[in-house]
């Protein structure tokens, strides 16, 4: 299943593609939908470190929440075409190595400008281990935005504790 968007204007397509049992019968079916007037809804979970980049349990919630009637913003979906120049950017300019952490924080700037201009927040599983997912809810709860959870298979707003610890060296 691949969901694609047509900018920011709301419309966006879905293409499901399912094999057949032993036949190789192919059924594909798209779904054009505008969801213009759906509340945005950001996904925060853990992507490093996890199997496949927990792509499935993204891919996961954002069906259900379209099902729900939000426009969810999976991050693994956004265009980083910005971080992407920035890395090359530096490659240019003699920078060869770059670390999990230079890639990891390029992707992560982009994915909290996305964030920022959602109306709330769905929380995976183990959003709260994850460092890029506790910014991104940090960053949201400063702009007093919903958060939601799934809960018996029904969305539940719930309440962020945020405990920022901040360690300062001298």
């Amino acid at each position: 299943v691949q969901i694609f968007r047509a900018g920011h204007s709301g419309m966006i397509i879905i293409c499901n593609v399912r094999f057949k049992g032993g036949d190789n019968t192919i059924y594909f079916t798209i779904d054009a939908r505008d969801t213009s007037c759906d509340k945005t809804i950001y996904i925060g979970g853990p992507i490093t470190g996890v199997e496949n980049e927990n792509k499935p349990a993204f891919q996961k919630a954002e069906f259900f929440l379209l099902s729900q009637g939000y426009l969810p913003i999976n991050p693994h979906n956004l265009n980083h075409e910005n971080a992407i120049a920035m890395i090359e950017a530096n490659k240019r300019e003699g920078k060869e190595v770059f670390t999990h952490d230079d890639i990891w924080t390029a992707y992560l700037m982009e994915d909290l400008k996305e964030a920022q201009t959602c109306d709330s927040m769905f929380l995976l599983d183990g959003f709260d281990k994850s460092k890029g997912a506790r910014l991104e809810s940090l960053t949201l709860a400063h702009y007093n935005k919903n958060f939601f959870v799934l809960e018996n298979d029904m969305l539940k707003k719930v309440s962020l504790n945020v405990n920022l610890k901040v360690k300062v060296q001298l």
